[in-house]
């Protein structure tokens, strides 16, 4: 019987089996046992699923379901009823798991045992693998043993991970809670603060209302709170000024420091621990869009071409004039291949929004330029999470202009629309201003129309506005409008950026199409005209891949596109008809396509005089990126069109 627990009320209720050679012994709950003949299986399956423990369960569960022999002699019990084949385990499978807390002489324990049937010579026994987490209280030490390995000694630094660890429960029967609440309990009284213990304490009385046997998730963050609080205790003042959610949160995503390098730097009020804990966020942060852009990207144009030919070559691909390199560059002789380098800036939408490290990665500013969080957005956070929606304005403004936009408009606003900006080209402070009430009016509206839909809306009653409802924002009709006055060189300034409703978006919209339409025919050809130095990007020349490849030949269509897609391409519009960009629309047409696996994408590639094509992006619907096998298959096609890439670009770069 097992050390820890007391698992004699399961085995009232269970019944365990195991097969050995062509016999399957069965051990009752009525506490007696019988053997009947294992099914013989000819068809070679179990020699397929051979080391997939979960699937041979699976299999040997489903052959008894399907038996009319096994039932008990001594209860009649049997097993082909559904509700009674449920409570058959496997021997040899952990069927059980349980907490049990211990305080002996100033040392407080929780226990989590797992425990597994065993039937050595013919007879039913347990096995118990154990962890635990311990705090020896004299000291605040804490302590984690997992199964099979030795106790050792934990800090602040890997408390997430540890009790993550801990309650990591594969069983179906789970014991023992009572003493997982009083472990609990007595732990809380073990924060010294009696204000932070009263506000953690709520959390606690919050989590046990909303937790269950099977949802360990409020446990986790309730023993996360506590534990981090005894390491270093001037954590509770983030839960008093904040809430014990955002503590868990900071301390989940900051992966903090040990307790001593906090005292060392003597971080007690709140900001300051903030600031403290979310450097290494920042730079978790850092690296994600070091990978996305950085200072000076090298690519390499490599030709098999002889060099006689290469000037006439790169007219065709460049669809420009050839631009002849300094001497130095180009001395090769005529008749040999060559391998060109040229380094390009690509970072323009990021001029004044990010600083260079020494060691040449690009580095977004902390909130405020010091590399501080101000007490103002302090104040405003709500959860932690918003703080990584407000870093991504950084993109975009200057920390001021985010302080202006968080004094004049709702709070809830500006963490919801940066999403619906963050990949649009061209954003600026008076870009994102124009269409704030934009943003604004489509909310209220829609918070109408749910309300009216689901019946809880009083006529007259005020409503406040829902800006989750943000997300559903069509840029259709503002960027079709942008571009056609682009086209019609009309000044938007006049009307267009007056808008403040988006009906009268839509109407203004419907007036521009008359005069767009006139002249769409004439001015169409020239695009035309234009995309047709790239037609070679749709052949199937140097290509025979399962990738099909349409270039987005008018800025009505790149508008077009972001609808279909929901992206943020129509903002491209204008690039395009600065000459500068290309759209394709990627098919990908593979033969027995992996479940659940993208297959309609939309490319971008920048057009440079002097370099020719280059990759810039790939997004499917909603900005989703594509899976590995897809940016393999992208990459062929990238170089057999002799196309410039960057192979660390997010978009393309292979996750291993």
């Amino acid at each position: 019987m097992s050390n820890i627990l007391d698992v004699s009320d399961i085995l009232k209720s269970q019944t365990f089996y195991v097969t050995k050679g062509d016999k399957e012994k069965y051990f009752c709950k009525c506490g007696k046992h019988f053997t009947v003949d294992a099914l013989v299986d000819n068809s070679g399956i179990e020699d397929v699923i051979k080391g997939d423990e979960d699937l041979e369960h699976a299999i040997k569960s489903a052959k008894i379901s399907l038996r009319d022999d096994i039932i008990c002699p001594n209860c009649k019990t049997n097993y082909k009823i559904p509700e009674n084949h449920k409570k058959l385990i496997e021997v040899g499978r952990d069927f059980a798991s349980g907490y049990f807390m211990e305080e002996t002489d100033g040392l407080l324990t929780i226990s989590l045992a797992n425990v597994k049937s065993e039937s050595p010579n013919e007879e039913l026994q347990f096995k118990e693998l154990v962890r635990k987490i311990s705090f020896k209280k004299d000291t605040n030490k804490l302590f984690f043993k997992d199964f099979n390995s030795k106790e050792k000694e934990i800090d602040l630094d890997s408390i997430v991970d540890v009790v993550k660890r801990f309650f990591d429960i594969e069983t179906n029967i789970v014991i023992g809670i009572f003493d997982l609440h009083q472990f609990m309990i007595k732990l809380s009284k073990s924060v010294s603060d009696s204000e932070s213990m009263k506000t953690i304490n709520s959390f606690m009385d919050s989590s046990r209302v909303n937790s269950s046997i099977k949802d360990n998730d409020s446990f986790i963050k309730s023993m996360t709170i506590l534990l981090s609080v005894i390491k270093y205790s001037n954590l509770s003042t983030i839960a008093m000024t904040k809430s014990p959610l955002f503590l868990y949160e900071l301390l989940k995503e900051s992966n903090p420091p040990k307790s001593e390098e906090l005292k060392k730097a003597n971080v007690t009020s709140p900001i300051k621990i903030f600031n403290f804990l979310s450097s290494n966020y920042i730079k978790k942060v850092n690296s994600e869009i070091s990978e996305d852009r950085v200072s000076v990207n090298e690519f390499v144009f490599s030709s098999d071409i002889q060099l006689e030919d290469h000037e006439d070559h790169s007219k065709k691909v460049a669809g420009a004039d050839y631009e002849e390199v300094s001497k130095d560059t180009m001395s090769v002789s005529k008749g040999e291949t060559r391998e060109l380098k040229i380094n390009v800036k690509n970072i323009h939408e990021y001029e004044a929004k990010v600083s260079k490290t020494s060691s040449g990665d690009i580095d977004v500013l902390h909130i405020d330029g010091d590399g501080q969080i101000s007490k103002f957005i302090y104040k405003k956070l709500k959860k932690f999470h918003d703080y990584k929606q407000l870093l991504k304005y950084m993109k975009h403004l200057e920390y001021k202009q985010l302080v202006e936009l968080m004094t004049k408009y709702d709070y809830d606003l500006i963490v919801n629309m940066i999403d619906v900006i963050y990949h649009r080209v061209d954003v600026d402070m008076e870009e994102i201003k124009r269409l704030i009430p934009l943003f604004e009016d489509h909310c209220k509206v829609k918070t109408k129309e749910v309300k009216v839909k689901t019946n809880t809306y009083n006529k007259g009653e005020d409503i406040k506005t829902e800006y989750k409802y943000i997300k559903e924002f069509d840029f259709g009709f503002y960027d079709d409008c942008r571009m056609m006055l682009t086209t019609l060189e009309f000044d938007p300034r006049k009307d267009f950026y007056k808008i403040k409703k988006n009906s009268i978006l839509k109407a203004f919209h419907d007036e521009v199409v008359k005069y767009y339409s006139a002249i769409q025919l004439e001015e169409e050809g020239g695009y035309k005209g234009y995309f047709n130095k790239f037609k070679f990007l749709e052949d199937r020349e140097n290509y025979n891949g399962p990738l099909v490849f349409e270039i987005i030949d008018t800025p009505k269509a790149v508008v077009a596109e972001g609808r279909e897609m929901h992206h943020s391409v129509g903002s491209y519009s204008v690039r395009l008809l600065e000459g500068d960009y290309i759209l394709l629309r990627v098919y990908d047409s593979s033969e027995d396509l992996p479940e659940g696996e993208l297959k309609r994408f939309t490319m971008g590639l920048h057009f440079k005089s002097n370099t020719g094509l280059e990759f810039d992006q790939l997004k499917s619907f909603a900005n989703k990126i594509g899976s590995n096998r897809l940016k393999e298959l992208v990459l062929l096609w990238l170089k057999a069109k002799e196309i410039n890439v960057n192979e660390r670009r997010p978009d393309i770069r292979i996750r291993k």
